[in-house]
C-alpha cells in the first residue's frame, strides 16, 4: 500500500497531547530500567552472600587458625573446599583471610588458580568487610571494575568451636552478565518506547481519517465512506438507478517497484484527480484501498463514463510519467439492483473486477450472472484444493501409449482428474486455475507419487510395467532442487528409473531456458526421461529442438489434425516436422491419433509411436492393469 507524502496538519494541542505521550513512554521506560537493574544487582548480591555462607560453614575455624604456610596440614583441606565451588556460575575468585590488626588482613588460602596470592600475604582491610569479622554475611556497596571485568565482593565469618571468628571467606561475583542484559534491556525499552509513540501517532491519523471521512492521499471517500453513503441512499431508494465502477491501475505494483512509492503517490492522485473530474453533482467516487478505486454513476452516463476511462494515458491522467510507460486501467462494472446493499455492490465489483484482471486483452468486464457463478465455483476450488489433495480426491488416469509397428502398448501419459463429491471437474477447469495460483506444483508431484506407487504395486504383481510419463509444470523450474526431488521421490518408491518420463509443455513457453537446459541436464543422467509435450503450440519449438537435449517429442494434436485437413499441405508440414525430430536423433510421439488414416499415415512417414482415442481412452488403475495384462491391441 502507497504511504501519503500528504502529512496530517495538527494543531498545538494535537502536537502538545502526542508530546506528553512520547514523554511519558521515555520516562516509564527509565523508570523500568533503573528498577530492574537495582533488583537484578541486589539479587546477586543475596546469592553471591548465600554462597560466602555456605563455603564459611564448611570451614573448621581453630583449623584455620592453625594455618601460616602453604605446608601446614588444614591448607590443602581449605583448598579443597574452595574449589568446590571456584566453577560456579559467575564465580570469579574464593579466598580466605584472617585479620591481623585493626587496618590489615593476611591470606589465608587463595583459591585462584593461575595466580594465587601466598599465604601470609598482606591485604588492606576495607570498611565493607567489617561486618564480616563481627559475625555477619556483607558485600561490597559499590562494584570494582578491573582488567578481568566488573564484579563486588561477598564476605562470611568463618567461626570456631566457641563462638569466635577466625577469619572469613570472600567471593569475588562478576556481574557483566548483568550490564550484558541491561544494555539488551535499554535497547529493548527504547524500542518499545518508540514504538509506543508511532502507535501513538498512527492511531491519532488513523482517528483523524475516520472523523472526515476521507483518504489522506487522495481526498477521496474512504471505503468505509462510501459504504455508509450507499446505504444512506438505499434507504432513501436512490442507490438502484446507478451504475457502480471498480477501477484499479494495470501494473501498479511493477510501477511501484521500478519508479519508487512516491512516485505511485502522485500517480494515484493524478487519477484521482481525473476519475473525480468526470463526475456530476449527485454521484461519488472513493479510493476503497491501494490502487482501488470505486465511482457510483447514473445508469445513463455510466456508458459516457466508461468510455473516457478507456482514454487513462499518461497524458489524460496529467502525470509526469517516464517517456513510454503506459499506465491503463481495469473495470469491473455492475448496475446495481433495487435490493443490493452497498456491501453486496462492493463484493461483486471485486469479483467481476478479479475476471479483469484475468483476462489479458479484456479491460472493462461488465457483470453477467454465468460470469459471477464462474468466479465464485473457481473460489470454491481454491478453498477445497488443499483438502481434496488430503481426501484423495485427484485420481491418476493412464492414457496408453502404442507401437503402431505391432500395436502393442509401449508406455503411458498419467492425467490427473478431479472426482469432486459425484462428478469429475474438468482439467481445463482446475489445471489453470491452480497454475495461476501457484498451487500446481504440489499436485504435481503428487501425481508423481502415484505413478511410482503404481509402478511399484505392478511389478509386485508379476507384471512388466512400461514407462509412464508425469506433466510437471514450468513453475518448478524456478526452484534449484527439482531434479533431486523427483530423484527422491522415485527413490523413496524405490521405482526403477527407466520406467519414469517427466514432460515439460512446450505451448507454456520458456522465460529461463538456463534453467529448463540445467534441468533436462540433470535428469538425463539419472536415467528418467525428458518429454517435450504440445510439440508445436509455441513459438520457441525448433530453438528448444537444437539448445535442449529431451529425449521425446511429443507432436500437438493440433497438428496431426492437420494430416486430412481443409490444406494439402498439411500432410506435407507434419511429415517434414517428424522427419526434422528424428533427423536430430529423438524419438518422436503423436497425440490425439483418432482415425486409421492417421495411423497409416504415420506408419509411412516412420513414426511408430502413437496415444489418442483410435486405441485407447485414458484409463483408471484396475482398467490399465488389464491392459498391462494384454499388451497387445487387436486392431
Amino acid at each position: 500500500m502507497n504511504k501519503s507524502k500528504k502529512k496530517i496538519k495538527l494543531n498545538r494541542s494535537s502536537v502538545l497531547i502526542l508530546t506528553v505521550c512520547v514523554l511519558l513512554f521515555l520516562v516509564m521506560g527509565l523508570i523500568t530500567y533503573i528498577k530492574v537493574s537495582e533488583l537484578m544487582l541486589e539479587q546477586s548480591k543475596q546469592s553471591g552472600m548465600n554462597l560466602a555462607q555456605t563455603i564459611a560453614a564448611e570451614i573448621d575455624g581453630d583449623e584455620m587458625n592453625r594455618v601460616y604456610a602453604k605446608t601446614d596440614p588444614g591448607y590443602q583441606t581449605i583448598l579443597n573446599i574452595l574449589n568446590k565451588y571456584r566453577y560456579y556460575t559467575y564465580v570469579k575468585y574464593i579466598y580466605t583471610m584472617r585479620l591481623e590488626d585493626k587496618a590489615n588482613l593476611t591470606f589465608v588460602v587463595d583459591g585462584d588458580p593461575d595466580d594465587p596470592a601466598d599465604c601470609g600475604e598482606a591485604y588492606t582491610l576495607l570498611d565493607d568487610m567489617l561486618p564480616a569479622f563481627s559475625g555477619e554475611a556483607c558485600c561490597d556497596m559499590q562494584v570494582s571494575t578491573d582488567a578481568w571485568g566488573s564484579y563486588y565482593s561477598a564476605y562470611a565469618p568463618v567461626l570456631c568451636k566457641d563462638g569466635s571468628v577466625a577469619g572469613i571467606v570472600g567471593v569475588d561475583i562478576g556481574v557483566d552478565y548483568i550490564n550484558s542484559y541491561l544494555k539488551k534491556l535499554m535497547f529493548s525499552l527504547a524500542a518499545i518506547c518508540i514504538s509506543f509513540a508511532v502507535i501513538t501517532v498512527g492511531l491519532y491519523m488513523l482517528f483523524s481519517i475516520e472523523l472526515t471521512g476521507k483518504d489522506v492521499l487522495t481526498g477521496l471517500y474512504t471505503y468505509e465512506t462510501l459504504v455508509k453513503k450507499g446505504n444512506s441512499l438505499k434507504k432513501h431508494g436512490e442507490l438502484v438507478g446507478r451504475t457502480a465502477v471498480l477501477v484499479n491501475i494495470k501494473g501498479f505494483k511493477y510501477i511501484n517497484r521500478q519508479y519508487g512509492y512516491d512516485f505511485g503517490n502522485e500517480l494515484l492522485k493524478a487519477l484521482a484527480k481525473f476519475l473525480r473530474e468526470g463526475l456530476i453533482q449527485g454521484e461519488m467516487i472513493a479510493r476503497t484501498g491501494n490502487d482501488n478505486f470505486c465511482i457510483l454513476v447514473m445508469n445513463e452516463r455510466s456508458a459516457a463514463y466508461i468510455a473516457r476511462l478507456k482514454q487513462t494515458n499518461p497524458t489524460s491522467i496529467d502525470a509526469a510519467m517516464p517517456d513510454g510507460l503506459p499506465a491503463p486501467v481495469r473495470c469491473g462494472v455492475y448496475t446495481i439492483k433495487e435490493d443490493d446493499t452497498m456491501e453486496q455492490v462492493m463484493g461483486i465489483c471485486t469479483v467481476v473486477m478479479n475476471v479483469a484482471r484475468n483476462r489479458k486483452k479484456e479491460d472493462i468486464v461488465y457483470y453477467s450472472r454465468e460470469t459471477y457463478e464462474n468466479i465464485l465455483e473457481e473460489g470454491d476450488l481454491l478453498t477445497s484444493y488443499k483438502q481434496a489433495i488430503r481426501n484423495g480426491e485427484f485420481k491418476v488416469f493412464y492414457q496408453p501409449k502404442v507401437d503402431i509397428t505391432t500395436n502393442t502398448l509401449c508406455g503411458a501419459e498419467a492425467l490427473v482428474r478431479w472426482q469432486k463429491e459425484d462428478r469429475f471437474i474438468s482439467p481445463g477447469q482446475f489445471i489453470p486455475l491452480l497454475e495461476n495460483e501457484g498451487l500446481i506444483t504440489e499436485l504435481d508431484f503428487y501425481v508423481f507419487e502415484t505413478v511410482c506407487n503404481d509402478i511399484r504395486l505392478w511389478k509386485n504383481q508379476g507384471l512388466t510395467p512400461v514407462p509412464i510419463s508425469s506433466n510437471f509444470s514450468k513453475l518448478h523450474l524456478g526452484n534449484p532442487d527439482f531434479a533431486e526431488e523427483i530423484v527422491k521421490t522415485a527413490d523413496k518408491w524405490q521405482t526403477e528409473h527407466k520406467y519414469l518420463a517427466v514432460e515439460m509443455t512446450e505451448s507454456s513457453g520458456y522465460s529461463d531456458m538456463e534453467a529448463l537446459t540445467a534441468f533436462v541436464e540433470q535428469m538425463n543422467k539419472t536415467g528418467i526421461r525428458v518429454n517435450m509435450d504440445d510439440f508445436g503450440t509455441g513459438y520457441s519449438s525448433l530453438s528448444l529442438l537444437g539448445d535442449v537435449e529431451m529425449d521425446t517429442i511429443k507432436i500437438d494434436k493440433s497438428f496431426v489434425d492437420r494430416i486430412f485437413g481443409e490444406k494439402e499441405s498439411g500432410a506435407n508440414l507434419v511429415s517434414s516436422v517428424i522427419r526434422l525430430i528424428h533427423d536430430m536423433d529423438r524419438e518422436v510421439i503423436c497425440e490425439g491419433v483418432e482415425t486409421i488414416e492417421q495411423v497409416n499415415f504415420l506408419k509411412n512417414t516412420e513414426c511408430k509411436l502413437v496415444q489418442g482415442y483410435f486405441f485407447d481412452k485414458p484409463l483408471e488403475h484396475s482398467e490399465f492393469t488389464e491392459r498391462l495384462q494384454h499388451p497387445v491391441y487387436e486392431r
